[in-house]
């Protein structure tokens, strides 16, 4: 066997080696050259690289690369294992062979191996003074950082005991962020990439200093490096995402007849037209012409769909969210940076966007600068390769732990406490707050289409009816222009204002300018309460009927919530005076147990002695609040909730009163409060 065929059928000769048993005489290719004797005429011999002078300077990874853990200690040339039986480890070290081709990249790790890589990170991080677990730019954070150990068995039971409720929530969230940080558990963003840079910083200092021997070390430590990339690549790719695979047809598909596709009945007779002619399925059978004419080309990318499609597996979900995790962190830095643009976080930039925007938008060519910017950008990445300072560089940016360098893969890297930090307090917000506007943005749009607000809505259909006008009968570019007009004004001018303060961002929205004035369902409910509480404070003027106040205590009962809000808009068939009482509740506020009097004027708080604690106006009310004791306290089951009511400060002091064990009833009383109090009230979600 000559060399070339030797470098040709070395992947093959190795998956011989470690298993693959070939029927006939099979004979093992050579030794390979070992790296040290790698020229121009002698490539290396386990990574190929077709094209060279083509590459780029570094490679690019398109996705994290496995932790070290999953791979060797050292990379060792393929020269260095020695032969072996089916299935045989050789006479070396055997936790060497775990990333030696693509080939053995799927293999787990065995106990031993995860072991030694263990010992040697430990030992690693106590040279460096770095706790474990913990990343060298971390390292100036650890001096006043106080490490919590893992509570035992006593302190989880007391504290189940003593708060079950917190306890299970607690370890349910710990279970769910467990299992989300495990998507990325075998991936490091700096672990390799830091050691391909640091292999490119010694050639360079190797080349200053005339060192031939450095320079030809460091190629070939960047050479295995590439290599170890390579091949962890093909780790996670085969071991842990393709668990199943299909043998793409060969067998040529004939042509589709028209007799195969007759449309028959339920008893198989072939159905015919008017004219006696037989019916055929022409769509079914243009789209298996179709598919005869480019089988050639189209036949991979038909999937068997022969059986019933598999159940929902918990498993494969998992490997696709991962997927989708992999696969966007090269985009979470360009969305990152979009945001930094309409958030004006580099003014000079921003307004450089905002200049070219504002002349493509003059000119109509927003469309094709996408087009053009896709096609460069693309180009680019081949006419100008990517340097090592360029890698350099962003593996710095990688070791910045800041919310506009956060990726996934590196919140997930930090298991389930940081996972479930992260979305606490940086992603959580976020996504409430979006999707409190979307429930409440749908809510519009179902009053909007029900009429509850006529007036808004009439206005809204004029707004409309303009746009259908301009888009009727002018032209298109006027069209495409007002479009990406009010896409500009959002992007440089709404965007910015709702993202540094989003309690303005209702003000900048351009569906709540379309919409404007039509309620949501909270709001659409504050001005039914009001409107029925005017309604019957009217009657009650009008008929001047005077009746004993204690027949208007509603008796003690269990309502259900819709009988509580029913009760607060339906107050019986007899009106009272127009200066007494309207309703009254019992509860305890200060720890005196009395009654809260809600008349049209005011609202007052009374003892079982008739001692007056507290007399406001309603003009003074500022914010009702819904409560509910927590922990043992929550045991008192209806009695446990109450209200907060919040009014005016007082001479530079919040005044704040708590009403408690106001059973179920406390929703009558949310209710009677918001309509008879005339205000005008905004939902605080």
């Amino acid at each position: 066997m000559d060399s070339s065929s030797a470098g040709v059928g070395t992947d093959v000769g190795m998956a011989e080696y470690h298993g693959m048993r070939i029927p006939g005489g099979f004979t093992p290719p050579p030794s390979p050259p070992p790296a040290s004797a790698t020229t121009k005429d002698n490539p290396p011999f386990i990574f190929p690289r077709r094209e060279r002078e083509h590459d780029p300077a570094v490679v690019e990874k398109t996705f994290p690369v496995l932790n070290e853990a999953f791979g060797p200690r050292t990379l060792e040339p393929l020269s260095a294992v020695s032969n072996a039986e089916d299935g045989g480890v050789g006479s070396g070290n055997s936790e060497h062979q775990v990333y030696n081709n693509v080939f053995t990249a799927a293999n787990r790790p065995t106990k031993h191996q995860k072991l030694a890589r263990l010992k040697d990170k430990t030992k690693e991080a106590i040279k460096n003074g770095v706790a474990f677990g913990h990343h060298n730019h971390d390292r100036d954070k650890l001096d006043d950082r106080r490490h919590d150990k893992s509570p035992g068995f006593v302190h989880r039971a007391a504290e189940m005991i003593a708060h079950p409720s917190s306890a299970i929530k607690e370890k349910l969230t710990g279970a769910v962020a467990s299992q989300i940080a495990e998507l990325n558990t075998p991936y490091v963003p700096n672990g390799t990439e830091a050691e391909f840079v640091a292999a490119h910083a010694k050639r360079e200092a190797a080349i200053e200093s005339d060192d031939t021997a450095g320079v030809q070390d460091a190629a070939r430590t960047i050479e295995e490096l590439e290599i170890k990339m390579r091949n962890m690549r093909m780790g996670v790719i085969m071991g842990r995402h393709v668990n199943r695979v299909r043998v793409v047809p060969k067998l040529r598909r004939e042509r589709p007849k028209k007799e195969e596709f007759l449309i028959r009945d339920e008893n198989g007779v072939v159905l015919r037209d008017e004219n006696g002619m037989e019916q055929v399925d022409y769509l079914t059978w243009l789209g298996q012409y179709l598919v005869y004419v480019t089988q050639d080309f189209t036949s991979q990318y038909i999937e068997d769909w022969a059986e019933d499609p598999e159940p929902l597996c918990i498993d494969r979900t998992r490997c696709h969210v991962e997927r989708i995790f992999i696969a966007s962190s090269s985009w979470q830095r360009w969305f990152i940076h979009i945001r930094d643009v309409y958030r004006w976080k580099d003014p000079n930039e921003t307004f450089r966007w905002l200049v070219l925007y504002t002349f493509l938008w003059s000119t109509s060519h927003v469309v094709a600068f996408v087009w053009g910017y896709l096609i460069f950008s693309t180009a680019k990445r081949y006419i100008f390769p990517q340097t090592i300072e360029d890698y350099r560089d962003k593996v710095s940016r990688q070791r910045v732990r800041s919310l506009d360098a956060l990726r996934f893969d590196q919140v997930l890297s930090s298991g389930s406490k940081g996972m479930m930090s992260y979305l606490e307090s940086e992603v959580g917000p976020q996504i409430q707050l979006q999707l409190g506007d979307i429930a409440s943005l749908l809510e519009v749009a179902n009053n909007f289409m029900e009429w509850q607000a006529p007036r808004a809505t009439f206005f809204t259909l004029v707004f409309l009816s303009s746009c259908f006008i301009i888009t009727l009968f002018g032209d298109m570019q006027l069209c495409m222009q007002l479009i990406f007009f009010v896409f500009g004004l959002v992007f440089f001018f709404s965007f910015p204002v709702s993202s540094h303060y989003p309690k303005y961002r209702y003000l900048v929205s351009p569906f709540k300018w379309a919409l404007w004035g039509i309620p949501n369902h909270a709001e659409w409910a504050f001005a039914e309460l009001r409107f029925e509480a005017q309604n019957r404070r009217e009657r009650m003027i009008a008929e001047h009927i005077d009746h004993d106040p204690d027949q208007w205590e509603t008796e003690w009962e269990d309502h259900s919530d819709v009988d509580s809000f029913v009760s607060a808009t339906e107050f019986g068939a007899s009106p009272l005076k127009g200066d007494e009482e309207i309703m009254r509740f019992r509860c305890r506020c200060g720890g005196h147990a009395g009654r809260l009097y809600i008349s049209p004027a005011e609202m007052r708080y009374e003892t079982i002695r008739g001692k007056v604690l507290w007399r406001k106006e309603w003009r003074e009310l500022v914010e009702v609040k819904k409560t509910k004791k927590k922990g043992i306290e929550r045991l008192l089951g209806g009695f446990s909730l109450g209200l907060e009511l919040v009014f005016v400060p007082e001479n530079g002091w919040d005044v704040v009163v708590k009403l408690d064990e106001m059973g179920k009833r406390r929703d009558e009383a949310f209710c009677t409060i918001l309509g008879f109090s005339g205000l005008k009230w905004q939902w605080c979600s």
